[in-house]
């Protein structure tokens, strides 16, 4: 847990809020960042209990304030199977009303709306004046319409903050933007997890347990390197024509293989089959390694690469142990690289292979936005003769030793240049991704030219074709945070740094990025465009068309520990 802690504070240091870090009339709007805070989660609780005209009376807003429209008249709705879109349409200019109309202004913002939860974002603070703080707010709400579909209203607001007083109020409301979403009383989407796992209760109970509980029952040599990022693969398994599920977990809990059944449970046959592992496992991938027709499988432990083979029945047998120590493993993906017929591995290595002892301390980025000092990955061709299966590295043969000391953390596959060979996408943290080109086998790094760079966060890939002109697209999946994009653009900032460095340190907390590409020219970046670049701490996404219309969708996995405590990270 103390490596995670520490970089996880590498990750935040200069997305901490400074008014809990530091004071002086350089950080003045951001010292009234977290008072402005208070007053919006108040604001949201009137707007859950339906008590809009209370708030107004509270003295939250200033009575000689001016006040716009957050939700307007004019919207543009758009049906897309089972979802339904509602863009709203604002004026070029819009009438500044007195106090009476921000009454109104709120109503109009939840009428005909059921309002279970709210949440704010501030992402933009400005102090205008000795007695003024601007900010831009996200706004969101969640629940059910008055037709009792689930639904959701996002804006985002600029608020102007009076701060003359002990406490800041609002002086100033108008929306700069309104979109509503809402689907059919049929879900999209059920969560099914208690009836699949109805018939594995062991399994059921050991994965409806939180990380931190299994953490306060477990003894601390076990327990230490619990850091929760196990992964999971689904495949085939037994040959039935139904797909089956590998779920990696941490130290000293068993890793599950769960078979599905024709009714759409799963059966726990982890022990039977053979991967009935206590070891930390991050990764896992299923494939036809041996040409056999079933599904193989590679699995990331602590102490080595470990490659099963199946026997077609679903039972499985260690055939081999690529390295004897790759202790940060996160992640791997097979493809047939260089076009023999088998099936070829590329393992994402986080740290650096130099220490040897369990509980070593690692080397921090020594970079913050484009760190290289990070783990080597490697590519093990698949060199399969007479029936056995081996492999060799073929990462500095294949040109995969260039720009490999990121600190790596998802690799995707993928044909983007149309040329018949599969390319490859290397997403890391702390600082720049990588774009291989595959040419006959061999790999070279064209994420520059190819103008899809990422500097960020990066923690996952997908490839798509969003808008179904035959090219592939890309969307990374970063970090995203509101005091990350608050801080890094105030004057206070890194004072007596390079514009170009600035530049891109904001870039670290922007969110998702979407690369377009275009026939004969760079791919174009277009998250903020298509409205995808707010994924929040995003973990991972996938293409896919989730409602059956002919058009890819975007799900997005994500979230991080939250406390209630400001000092607790």
């Amino acid at each position: 847990m103390k490596l995670f802690l520490r970089l996880l504070v590498l990750r935040v240091f200069f997305l901490l809020v400074p008014s809990q870090v530091t004071a002086g009339v350089a950080w003045d709007a951001e010292v009234c960042t977290s008072q402005c805070m208070i007053h919006l989660k108040a604001l949201g609780k009137s707007m859950v209990k339906g008590e809009v005209k209370e708030i107004i009376a509270d003295e939250l807003f200033v009575s000689e304030g001016s006040y716009g429209i957050l939700r307007p008249v004019r919207l543009e709705r758009k049906s897309c199977g089972g979802l339904q879109v509602i863009d709203g349409v604002f004026p070029d200019e819009q009438l500044a009303m007195p106090i009476t109309h921000a009454v109104s202004v709120l109503e109009r913002w939840i009428e005909g709306f059921d309002v279970e939860r709210t949440s704010y974002k501030i992402i933009g603070v400005e102090k205008t004046d000795a007695a003024t703080v601007s900010t831009r707010v996200i706004a969101g709400l969640y629940g059910h319409d008055s037709e009792g579909r689930r639904g959701e209203r996002h804006g985002t607001w600029l608020v102007d903050w009076d701060i003359s007083g002990e406490s800041p109020r609002i002086k100033s409301l108008k929306g700069l933007s309104y979109t509503a979403s809402y689907l059919n009383k049929e879900a999209l989407l059920q969560d099914k997890t208690a009836y699949l796992l109805a018939e594995a209760p062991d399994a059921w109970m050991q994965l409806r347990t939180s990380a931190v509980e299994w953490l306060q029952q477990m003894n601390n040599e076990v327990a230490h390197t619990q850091n929760f990022y196990q992964g999971l693969a689904v495949a085939d398994v037994n040959g039935d024509g139904l797909e089956d599920v590998f779920i990696c977990q941490g130290d000293g809990l068993l890793n599950r293989l769960l078979v599905q059944t024709p009714a759409g449970a799963v059966n726990d046959v982890t022990k039977t089959a053979g991967l009935d592992l206590l070891d930390r496992t991050r990764a896992a991938v299923f494939g036809d390694l041996d040409n056999d027709g079933d599904a193989d499988l590679v699995l990331a432990t602590y102490k080595a690469l470990l490659v099963y083979r199946n026997d077609g029945t679903g039972k499985f047998s260690r055939e081999l142990a690529l390295m004897d120590y790759f202790p940060s493993l996160f992640s791997l993906s097979l493809a047939d690289y260089d076009q023999d017929g088998l099936l070829d591995l590329y393992a994402c290595n986080y740290y650096k292979n130099e220490h040897k002892t369990r509980f070593a301390t690692r080397p921090a980025p020594d970079l913050f936005q484009d760190a290289t000092n990070g783990g080597e990955n490697k590519l093990f061709r698949n060199t399969l003769t007479g029936g056995k299966l081996s492999f060799e590295d073929a990462t500095g043969k294949a040109g995969l030793n260039k720009n490999n000391h990121h600190f790596s953390l998802a690799s995707v596959w993928h044909d983007y240049d149309d040329d018949g060979d599969v390319d490859l996408y290397v997403a890391n943290d702390f600082g720049l991704n990588n774009l291989y080109q595959n040419d006959d086998g061999v790999f070279t790094d064209v994420i520059g030219e190819a103008k899809a760079q990422d500097q960020n966060f990066s923690m996952n890939a997908t490839w798509g074709d969003w808008n179904r002109d035959g090219l592939s697209d890309l969307y990374v999946s970063n970090m995203f945070s509101s005091a990350g994009k608050r801080v890094t653009f105030q004057k206070s900032f890194k004072r007596g740094t390079t514009e170009d460095k600035r530049r891109k340190i904001q870039h670290l907390s922007r969110g998702n990025s979407l690369f377009t590409q275009r026939q004969g020219q760079p791919f174009k970046e277009e998250a903020y465009d298509q409205r995808v670049w707010l994924g929040r701490w995003a973990w991972s996404a996938q293409f896919a068309d989730i409602d059956h219309n002919g058009w890819q969708d975007l799900m997005v996995a994500n979230g991080y520990i939250t406390s209630k405590k400001k000092d607790d990270l």
